[in-house]
């Protein structure tokens, strides 16, 4: 199936370039500029629009989001020479289909275009997952390649609810990730509650998740939300999870299919409404083969 691609650049050697490349495969009509552009997405259809970032006026985050607003359906993809890891996730956020930085190899763009052609709902697609979000830690701004690509799937995984594992040694800036997430979800304006698994002694960790009634044991003198209702609402991010142990595991998967928890003591269950993000430095595949991590648990992760 042939794409109608639009291109949009204000330098005339970027867009002449792309638009000879793509003219090979596909129809292909350009814009001078942002103002040009929803000029033509108002008045056309097309399936892809390959969109500068840096214009004079409107710039491509304009026309995306200007395109959103007309309710126009295309695949969205953001290019630029000047972009930062949070251009990038803020694209992703506004509805782009993807990000690519500048410069790139053509074949690169023809790879991704042929992966649109092949979707089946290439004609019916309506962007989604516009919910903004701000953040201001450092490691949005990178070059890597590989880390964009790292924060153009965090983006797009935090619109959803499903849990998150975040692998890595220490010091990768694993809950600089999690904190994102959460940043850049609609659970943002709450809390994000962040737990080091490895930081509180075995025997405590189970009453610091769950809580407590009075009197559950000596010294619990009044009841204690523990730090999955703490999370309510919210996120809650559990770094070193790889070293649970076993029994903690069972009751952590149970919290993880039922959302629901019950305080140490209490006789009823609290349902909840939770983000969870995890995060471990060991090989939990490793932990899978020695039997000292639960399957069961692993693929809820």
């Amino acid at each position: 199936m042939s794409l109608r691609i639009l291109v949009v650049d204000d330098d005339k050697n970027s867009r002449e370039i792309i638009q000879m490349f793509l003219s090979k495969y596909y129809t292909v009509d350009v814009a001078v500029n942002g103002v040009h552009a929803l000029e033509m997405i108002k008045s056309n259809n097309y399936d892809v629009i390959i969109c500068d970032f840096v214009m004079n006026d409107v710039d491509g985050m304009d026309v995306l989001k200007e395109m959103n607003k007309m309710n126009k359906r295309a695949y969205f993809i953001l290019i630029t020479a000047f972009g930062t890891g949070d251009i990038a996730v803020r694209a992703i956020q506004e509805g782009a289909y993807e990000y690519l930085s500048k410069p790139f190899k053509m074949s690169k763009l023809k790879d991704l275009l042929n992966r649109l052609v092949n979707r089946t709902d290439i004609k019916g697609q309506k962007q989604k997952n516009k919910q903004k979000g701000s953040s201001n830690h450092s490691i949005l701004n990178t070059n890597s390649e590989t880390f964009l690509e790292i924060l153009k799937n965090m983006a797009r995984i935090a619109q959803t609810n499903v849990p998150v594992l975040i692998t890595g040694e220490s010091g990768t800036g694993k809950e600089i990730i999690a904190k994102s997430i959460h940043e850049y979800s609609k659970r943002k304006n709450k809390s994000f509650v962040a737990v080091n698994c490895n930081a509180i002694p075995a025997t405590l960790l189970e009453s610091e998740l769950f809580g407590y009634e009075k009197g559950a044991f000596t010294g619990a003198d009044k009841p204690k939300k523990g730090y999955f209702e703490q999370a309510q609402n919210g996120t809650l991010f559990l770094d070193e999870i790889g070293d649970l142990d076993m029994e903690l595991q069972v009751k952590l998967l149970r919290v993880l299919q039922e959302n629901q928890v019950r305080r140490i003591g209490g006789s009823k269950d609290i349902n909840l409404n939770v983000r969870f993000i995890f995060a471990t430095n060991v090989d939990l595949d490793e932990k899978l083969r020695e039997k000292k991590f639960r399957s069961d648990l692993y693929y809820r992760l």
